[in-house]
C-alpha cells in the first residue's frame, strides 16, 4: 500500500510539472522547454530542400549567411512587405536570439524562420478572412486574441484581453490594425520572449522570481531598478512573473 501511495504522488508531481507549460499554460500542456520549442522547428526533407534552395538563390554575396538586405529581398519577394528598415533588423535579432549583436543570419536560423513565417501565415489568413485582399486586411484586439490563445498550436499562449488591449495589440498594429507583417514580427518576438523566459526560470516552476530575473537582465534589456518597478507592478501576489507578465513587459521596454 505504501508502494503504491509512492506511485500516486509521483504522478501528481508529474501532472503539477507539465501543468506549468512554461510559464501560464493550462492544466494538460506539455511544459515548455527549449527541447519542445525546437521540435516545432523540425523540418521534413521537402522543407530542407526548398528553403536550402532559398538560402542559396538569396545569399548574393556567397557569405552563407543571410543579412537584411538579402532577407528584405526574400521576403519580398514571398509577397511581404517589411520593406529593408528596422522591421527586418529585429527579425534578425529576435531569430538569431543575439540581442543587438547580429546583423545575419545563418543558414539553420534562416531556414527555421521560413517555417515559422509559413505557419503563423496561414493562422492569420484563416482568421482575418478577406478572402484574395487577405494582405490587406487587418486584424484587431479580438481576432489577436483568437490568434495567440486558440490558433497557435502545439504551444497556445494565455494572454488576457487587458494584456494584448495595453500590450500587444499597440506594438503589433499600426492606426488602421494589425497586418500580416505586424503580426509576424510579434510571433517573432514571442518566440524570442519564451526563449528567455524558460532561461532564466531556472528552477523551473513555470514563473520568475525577481532574483531570476536579476541574472538574466542584460539580455532583455532591463537595469535591476527597472526590473523591480515592473515586478511590482505585473506580477502577482508573489510578486512572479509568468510568461505572458514577462513577455508584455520585455515588449514595454524594446
Amino acid at each position: 500500500k505504501k508502494h503504491d501511495d509512492k506511485k500516486h504522488d509521483d504522478k501528481k508531481k508529474e501532472k503539477k510539472s507539465s501543468s506549468s507549460a512554461g510559464g501560464g499554460g493550462a492544466a494538460g500542456e506539455t511544459r515548455v522547454t527549449v527541447s519542445v520549442l525546437s521540435k516545432e522547428d523540425d523540418l521534413s526533407d521537402a522543407e530542407k530542400k526548398k528553403y536550402s534552395s532559398m538560402f542559396k538563390k538569396h545569399d548574393a554575396d556567397g557569405s552563407d549567411t543571410i543579412d537584411t538586405s538579402e532577407l528584405a529581398k526574400c521576403l519580398t519577394e514571398c509577397g511581404f512587405e517589411f520593406g529593408e528598415g528596422n522591421a527586418i533588423t529585429l527579425i534578425i535579432q529576435l531569430v538569431s536570439g543575439a540581442g543587438g549583436g547580429s546583423k545575419a543570419l545563418q543558414k539553420n536560423a534562416f531556414m527555421t524562420l521560413v517555417k515559422r513565417l509559413n505557419y503563423q501565415t496561414k493562422l492569420f489568413r484563416k482568421v482575418a478572412g478577406g478572402g484574395d485582399d487577405w494582405r490587406q486586411t487587418p486584424i484587431h484586439e479580438d481576432k489577436l486574441l483568437v490568434l495567440l490563445n486558440e490558433k497557435t498550436k502545439p504551444q497556445p499562449y494565455h494572454f488576457t484581453k487587458e494584456q494584448v488591449k495595453k500590450s500587444l495589440y499597440p506594438w503589433a498594429s499600426c492606426a488602421n490594425g494589425c497586418f500580416i507583417e505586424h503580426y509576424l514580427l510579434l510571433t517573432q518576438f514571442l518566440r524570442y520572449a519564451r526563449v528567455n523566459f524558460i532561461m532564466a526560470d531556472t528552477n523551473g516552476d513555470g514563473a520568475i522570481s525577481l532574483s531570476e530575473l536579476k541574472t538574466h537582465l542584460p539580455r532583455v534589456g532591463l537595469n535591476e531598478k527597472k526590473a523591480k518597478s515592473l515586478m511590482a507592478k505585473h506580477g502577482d501576489k508573489k510578486k512572479d512573473l509568468k510568461f505572458e507578465q514577462f513577455a508584455c513587459i520585455v515588449l514595454q521596454e524594446m
